[in-house]
């Protein structure tokens, strides 16, 4: 799905992994606070049941970053919620890195792997690269 006109630089990434996870899942607004506010994303999800596997790569024990997280709010008129993810303040290589991390949990999503003590080590593997040859 294309990204608003308007996403800031440093959350395209973020915003690209969280809506290649699924075409029910979209990016209305960002805001990578310029240093100066907390790093957000907004989003809307068409199908709830694709959401925790977004949600899992905001929790700290999973990616090592425990300051990002996601709310739920809605409008006076009831309308359908929007999420927002929140991280820390000029928190820009932990998005790209949980932009990897959301891109490699996809790739094994969608090849329907079961997971094997095998796959948990491919899985530690990829987490190094993103976070040690990736990120640099």
């Amino acid at each position: 799905m294309k990204l608003p006109p308007d996403v800031d630089d440093e959350c395209v990434e973020l915003c690209e992994a969280i809506n290649l996870y699924a075409p029910d899942i979209f990016t209305i607004e960002s805001c990578c606070g310029h240093d100066k506010r907390p790093y957000h994303i907004w989003f809307k999800v068409n199908d709830l049941e694709i959401l925790p596997h977004i949600l899992y790569w905001m929790d700290g024990c999973h990616t090592g970053y425990y300051k990002w997280k996601v709310e739920v709010s809605t409008d006076c008129a009831k309308q359908y919620p929007t999420f927002v993810i929140e991280g820390p303040v000029g928190a820009y290589d932990q998005a790209e890195f949980i932009a990897c991390l959301i891109r490699e949990d996809f790739k094994l999503i969608h090849r329907k792997m079961p997971v094997t003590h095998r796959l948990r080590r491919f899985i530690h593997r990829e987490v190094e690269r993103c976070r040690y040859g990736w990120m640099k």
